[in-house]
Formats: structure tokens, C-alpha cells, sequence
């Protein structure tokens, strides 16, 4: 469970070919320290690991504002690719200074795993709460398929308790239109949990349809749910 404080150290800037740090530094300074370079933002591709998959568009116009007004505050964190960089954090300012024409960005340079770059990715989102339950639920899921993680694993690396993140794998078996409802908030995991409990598709449809229609509480939703059972 470590947090992106812990990789961000503060430092001067460089261009981005100033990758190494002066031969006179000693070995431990070198280590300890990060450098913030300069990159050329045409050289930089997207996290393929990015749990986020939707992004408020009113809150990334007030971060191009801010940007527009006093720059990019945090450097976002890359690691170097065969062509260029790869993102690991921080795709709101790369949306940002990509929208408003800027040619570089500060960044630190990791060299990460692609495991380091979902965890880091994902850390960061949930830090901001920005991932709504089917990205984390996806996040959740990656873990396991592509890195064989348990669900015990995955809730010490990020801080949670089991259940929670068995409960939150478990929507992703629900039809894609209630994950949809869950993504936009129009239905909560309460009435997702009550939701599952039913075993039929076509059943778990047609009380998400009430619950959307009749703004059904979470309550009502599994008296519902009970008398179907």
C-alpha cells in the first residue's frame, strides 16, 4: 500500500535528455533523489493500465484553467519505452496540456513494472475517489487475470478489507446496462448488492428498470428483491 508521495522527491529541472544525474554527486544523493524533466508532450503515450475510463469534463476544464493560469503544479510520472514514454500518473494534466496546445510537460521518470504501473495507477485514482465502482471493480480484476494476485493480496497492496474487494469484483457480473447505471451513480452498490442476489438476468433487468423508474431506496429495492426470490 504505498502511496505516490513515496516516489516523488523534490528536485531540479531538467530537459528531457538530462536523464542522468551529474557524475560529481555522490552514489546515495543520486538514489535518493528524482529529476523533473522536460518532456516533449508528442513523445508521451497513455497508461494502458488507466482505470479511470471516464472523465468529468467540468472538472478537467477547471484544470486546464488552472494549468492556463499558473501551469502544471505536480509533474506527472512516465517511464521510458522504446519510443518515447509511457504514462503512469497523471493523465488529467497530459489531457490538459494536450488540450491547450502546450509542447512539454514536467515529469519524473520511473523505471516501473507493468504491475508498479497499475498499482500506482490505481492508487492514485482511489486517493482522489475518482474511479466510480465498475473502474475499480475492472482495476480489481486486472489484477488477477494478468498478475494472478488473490483478493486478499489486492486488499493489503491497497489498504482494503477482503470483502470489499470481493463485493466490488462481484458487479462485474451483473449485465453491462446495470453496470452502466452503477458507473453513472444512477443506482447505488446498495442497490446493486440487493440486485444480485437474484440469479436470473432477466430478473436483475427488470428490478433495476423499477428501481431507475420509481427512484426506489436501497430499502425498497431489497423487499423487492426478497419477494422475487
Amino acid at each position: 500500500g504505498r502511496g505516490l508521495e513515496a516516489l516523488i522527491t523534490p528536485t531540479a529541472v531538467q530537459t528531457a535528455g538530462s536523464v542522468n544525474p551529474p557524475q560529481s554527486q555522490p552514489a546515495q544523493q543520486d538514489q535518493a533523489q528524482e529529476h523533473v524533466l522536460q518532456i516533449p508532450v508528442s513523445e508521451i503515450k497513455t497508461n494502458k493500465y488507466q482505470p479511470r475510463l471516464e472523465f468529468n469534463a467540468e472538472k478537467l476544464n477547471e484544470l486546464i484553467s488552472s494549468i492556463r493560469e499558473k501551469g502544471v503544479v505536480q509533474p506527472i510520472l512516465v517511464r521510458k519505452i522504446s519510443d518515447g514514454y509511457e504514462l503512469i500518473a497523471g493523465e488529467r494534466r497530459l489531457r490538459a496540456v494536450r488540450t491547450i496546445g502546450m509542447e512539454k510537460i514536467p515529469a519524473i521518470l520511473k523505471h516501473v513494472a507493468d504491475i508498479d504501473m497499475l498499482e500506482l495507477a490505481l492508487i492514485e485514482n482511489i486517493q482522489r475517489e475518482e474511479l466510480n465502482p465498475i473502474e475499480e471493480a475492472s482495476a480489481f480484476q486486472k489484477f488477477i487475470t494478468d498478475f494472478s494476485f488473490t483478493q486478499e493480496k489486492i486488499a493489503k497492496v491497497l489498504g482494503k478489507e477482503r470483502s470489499t474487494i470481493a463485493n466490488t469484483i462481484r458487479l462485474l457480473g451483473l449485465p453491462k446496462k446495470i453496470q452502466d447505471f452503477i458507473a453513472k451513480n444512477t443506482i447505488t452498490m446498495g442497490h446493486a448488492k440487493a440486485i444480485l442476489s437474484l440469479p436470473a438476468e432477466m430478473d436483475q433487468l427488470r428490478v433495476c428498470n423499477l428501481i431507475v423508474k420509481k427512484g426506489l431506496s436501497v430499502r425498497e429495492t431489497e423487499s423487492l428483491v426478497s419477494r422475487r426470490s
